[in-house]
């Protein structure tokens, strides 16, 4: 049976008052923005503890996982299909992107600033896979395989909140 749903502070902490001697479990059903739901089921068990205590106290912790953004480009011939090797690629950011870095503390990235660059394998892939943030992206081709001109399009990215289980966003 449901007792309560609460929802953390700013500080990513919850208190629950006057809740009665026994077991109870605990489940997240919902991540802050930005994270990946964590599916653990924790067990508490509230327990007489003498007469001499007025309140019983008990702490368990969640963590959360960023979720991420990976990112994967593929370059052939325009007219054969075959996969080109050796494109190099820059991933730019479309807008300033607010995140929360891994120690806690708030980063951005501003509009248009170079990411990542990576180059195609021999099957033409090229895999965006660098802990990106969730947020508005482009590719650009920076550099042509030898034997051809380099494309000047502009490819967009949407790689914003997705489902809130998912760890990793993959954009192909």
């Amino acid at each position: 049976e449901k007792v309560t749903i609460v929802k953390t502070n700013e500080e990513g902490k919850v208190i629950i008052d006057n809740l009665p001697l026994g077991t109870y479990y605990i489940q997240q059903i919902k991540p802050g923005e930005g994270f990946a739901l964590n599916t653990e089921t924790k067990e508490i068990e509230l327990i007489y503890e003498g007469q001499e205590v007025a309140v019983v106290y008990r702490e368990i912790e969640y963590e959360n996982t960023r979720q991420q953004t990976k990112i994967e480009i593929n370059k052939k011939d325009e007219e054969t299909s075959k996969a080109l090797q050796e494109a190099v690629f820059g991933l730019y950011v479309k807008q300033d992107i607010e995140y929360i870095k891994q120690d806690g503390k708030k980063g951005i990235i501003k509009a248009d600033e170079l990411v990542e660059t990576q180059t195609t394998n021999e099957e033409g892939k090229a895999i965006f896979n660098n802990n990106l943030p969730q947020g508005k992206y482009y590719i650009q081709e920076i550099e042509a395989p030898k034997g051809y001109a380099k494309n000047n399009a502009i490819i967009d990215i949407d790689a914003t909140y997705k489902k809130e289980q998912m760890q990793i966003a993959e954009i192909k």
